[in-house]
């Protein structure tokens, strides 16, 4: 019999609930074409069910009363659309960053600053609500990175840590493909989506335990902003210089690149933490260095 009241054995039901919902979305968005934005050859596309296969998930977490709290299903909700329009029907840059905002106005609803008249409290609500989603959405650029980042943020809950260990099977391991060149390269059998990255950074705005992570890819984020400031390119538009590019032509899987690290900072508090963070991002950069990514146009 399963203990209920046992949370490791609870997160474990819920990371096998997440790997089943998650593989038959992900065979169903196969078989009906479902593939998300052509970024790459129709071969190589990968399902963007991940977020939609967390949402289902977290939902039947609150309806059997198994969370450890009220969450913003308003703000979930819309994220979860405005990532999915962004998937299949890739957004402006100005309608997403208006998008995001109206998730965040949802965000800022939930924790009653909207509402309260504290024009501060508001402000700040907002910022971290749009900051986390940005953030998030910069790590999907590596199919399922985003999760993997997600579920060793300190401060996330285990209930929401077994939902993302459900999900990462589908991107660890990968199915062949027929073919040749690039389309015959193996690949994961879903992955996030904006969809999903949205999702992810609104839980992890959440949780104030979590939020010195967001350091580690804002300056992922920085580093490359700056290198297409440098080649004159506009600063939003995506390509493959992120750190998770760079681990993968390095022959790692950039959750795997990640596992190593991240010990070098979670177990230091406050700001001495931001050594840690800046030691680890130092460390995959110049492990990196000669990956030989380009800033040739791909998913960003």
């Amino acid at each position: 019999m399963i203990d209920w009241t046992d949370p490791i054995a609870v997160a474990g039901i819920i990371a096998l609930c997440t790997l089943l919902v998650g593989a038959l979305l992900a065979t169903g968005a196969q078989k009906r074409g479902l593939l998300g934005r052509n970024w790459q050859p129709e071969g190589s596309r990968v399902p963007p069910v991940g977020g939609l296969a967390l949402l289902l998930v977290l939902v039947g977490v609150e309806f059997f009363g198994l969370g450890s709290g009220p969450l913003p299903w308003a703000a979930l909700g819309a994220a979860w659309v405005l990532g999915t329009r962004d998937d299949f029907r890739p957004l402006a840059a100005l309608p997403k960053l208006a998008g995001q905002l109206g998730v965040a106005l949802l965000f800022a609803l939930h924790r009653e600053s909207l509402q309260g008249g504290d024009w501060l409290a508001l402000g700040k609500d907002l910022a971290l609500a749009m900051v986390a989603q940005n953030l998030a959405n910069t790590w999907d650029h590596s199919d399922g990175l985003c999760a993997g980042w997600a579920l060793l943020l300190p401060g996330t809950p285990l209930l929401l840590r077994g939902a993302l260990a459900g999900f990462l099977p589908l991107n660890l391991i990968r199915q062949a493909r027929s073919g040749s060149g690039e389309d015959a390269s193996p690949r994961p059998r879903a992955y996030l989506g904006d969809a999903g990255s949205h999702l992810v950074g609104i839980l992890v705005a959440l949780q104030p335990g979590a939020w010195l992570a967001l350091a580690l890819p804002a300056m992922d984020l920085s580093r490359v902003v700056w290198l297409r400031w440098r080649a004159g390119q506009a600063f939003w538009l995506a390509d493959r210089r992120h750190l998770g590019h760079r681990l993968e032509a390095r022959g790692w899987h950039p959750i795997l690149g990640l596992l190593p690290l991240w010990p070098l900072w979670l177990g230091w508090q406050g700001p001495q933490a931001l050594v840690g963070i800046l030691l680890s991002f130092g460390i995959l950069v110049q492990f990196t260095a000669r990956a030989g990514c380009t800033g040739a146009m791909g998913r960003g």
